[in-house]
Parts: structure tokens; C-alpha cells; sequence
């Protein structure tokens, strides 16, 4: 089982330390420990641009692998930017995780756990169970059979070489897709933004959630999917017939030649 340990280094994060051993003592157990860094508020350089504050996430995340480590838990340390609960739901989703385990900051009157913004926003829209561990009680949260959707929905503008990236992949892996064409000017995207939260593409509505961008989406697909033996076939014949053809499989490993450093990590 995969699991996603959301650690910020608060004392209330500690008390999640315990359970993520616990979860892992067996050995069967893949740990990543995420500490996601908030976008700084109104606090701008002088060019205007926004600042990151990373006063103690690389702190934090190597605190809490070294105790793992103690306890004979391997784990793998991620630092991400951005809304917290957003983030790590997204890399749940993006990862196949198991389950998320985070602490809480304390129970009321009759023991029950205090959930806070994040916490409470990952118990409703996780892909995944999660484990909110207190000082003196641990509640899982199975998360409720989700109105699956018939195929995931690729959000596109078919000028977009990232969404060709991803429609190639789909393709390739024979992923049923339903493609909706965007218009070209973002202040027209409204209904994007109503189904998705952006106005950039390509995005891939699926069951756990919009992922936006074409390695996003790639890491995703890399994550879900197993590639089909024919794969290989396939992708001969493509460039036996296109010259310029662009292997999109580079999802576990983005850097295939100067077309793949060109598209790499965007959206329009």
C-alpha cells in the first residue's frame, strides 16, 4: 500500500508520525512524506512577484523521515507549493496512493477530532481514505463511492502541442476519452473554469479531480495505467509515417531530446 504522510512540524503532525510507523512496520508499505510550502500573501518583491516562504518544510519533511528511518521505515520526501489540501490531494491522485495519514490539532468535549481547513477538505474530496491521528484517538475516513464518470474528460485546444501530448497517450495506452475543445482566448474559457477551476490546457478531468498540465497528466496516466504490449509497435509506425513524431511516454522520464524539453511541464 502506498502511503501520502502530510507533515507540516507541528506538534499536532507528530502524533501522525506513530501511525505512519505503525502502517509501515510490516514492510509492505511504500511512504512519501509531503510538506506543502503556502503561497506567501500580499508580500511582493520589488519586480511584483510573489514570494514562497520556506522557512522549515525541507526541516520538516527530513525530521520526520529521519524518525521513520529510526523505526526501519524507508520513506521518499516531496516539497510542493501551493494550497495544501489542493496539493496533496493532487498528489494522491497523480500517485495511486492507498491512503493519506495527517495529524489533528485536538478532539472537543465529547473526543472528537477537531478537523481543521485542510484536513476537513481532504476528508470530503481525497481520492483516497484519511487518517487523521490525535494525541489519544485515530478516525479513518473512508471516503464515500464517488458518481463515477463514464471516462475522464480532456479539457483541449487542438492548436496546443500539450494537448496533443496527452491525447497521443490516451491514445496509446487505449483510454477511452471524451475531448472538449476550449476556445483559444483564456477570458472565454468560463465553463472551464466551472468544470475544472482554470482556464489552462490541456486539463484531464477524472474521477480524483482535475490535473492540469501535460506532465501532470503524464505522471498520472504513468501511475493508473499499464502500457499495452502493442505499445511499442505503435510507436514505430508513428514514426516511420510522421518524422516529427513526439514519443509521449517520457512520463516517467520527461527529458527525451529538445521536442520534449520544449513541451515539458506546460499549459496554454
Amino acid at each position: 500500500m502506498k502511503v501520502l504522510f502530510a507533515y507540516d512540524g507541528f506538534p499536532h503532525s507528530r502524533h501522525a508520525l506513530k501511525e505512519v510507523a505503525e502502517l509501515a512496520a510490516n514492510g509492505d508499505a511504500e511512504v512519501t512524506i509531503i510538506s506543502v510550502v503556502p503561497e506567501a500573501e500580499a508580500r511582493g518583491s520589488k519586480a511584483g512577484r510573489r514570494r514562497w516562504l520556506l522557512p522549515h518544510a525541507h526541516q520538516d519533511v527530513a525530521i520526520a523521515h529521519s524518525y521513520l528511518h529510526e523505526q526501519g521505515v524507508e520513506a521518499e520526501m516531496k516539497i510542493a507549493y501551493g494550497d495544501p489540501a489542493d496539493e496533496i490531494r493532487k498528489e494522491a491522485a497523480r500517485g495511486g496512493y492507498g491512503i493519506i495519514v495527517l495529524g489533528s490539532r485536538g478532539h472537543d468535549r465529547l473526543g472528537r477530532l477537531l478537523l481543521g481547513s485542510v484536513s476537513k477538505k481532504l476528508v470530503e474530496e481525497a481520492p483516497c481514505p484519511v487518517l487523521i491521528a490525535g494525541k489519544d484517538v485515530t478516525v479513518r475516513h473512508e471516503q464515500a463511492a464517488p458518481i463515477r464518470q463514464a471516462m475522464p474528460t480532456l479539457y483541449q485546444a487542438e492548436w496546443c502541442p500539450h494537448s496533443h501530448r496527452v491525447r497521443q497517450r490516451l491514445t496509446e495506452l487505449g483510454v477511452d476519452y471524451i475531448a472538449k475543445q476550449v476556445p483559444a482566448r483564456r477570458e472565454d474559457r468560463a465553463e472551464l473554469r466551472r468544470a475544472t477551476g482554470s482556464d489552462r490546457v490541456p486539463v484531464l478531468l477524472t474521477d480524483a479531480g482535475p490535473l492540469e498540465g501535460s506532465d501532470e497528466i503524464l505522471r498520472y496516466l504513468a501511475a493508473r495505467f499499464e502500457e499495452p504490449a502493442d505499445a511499442r509497435a505503435h510507436r514505430a509506425q508513428a514514426r516511420e509515417h510522421a518524422p516529427t513524431f513526439f514519443e509521449p511516454r517520457a512520463s516517467r522520464n520527461l527529458d527525451t531530446g529538445p521536442i520534449a524539453r520544449s513541451l515539458s511541464g506546460a499549459a496554454h
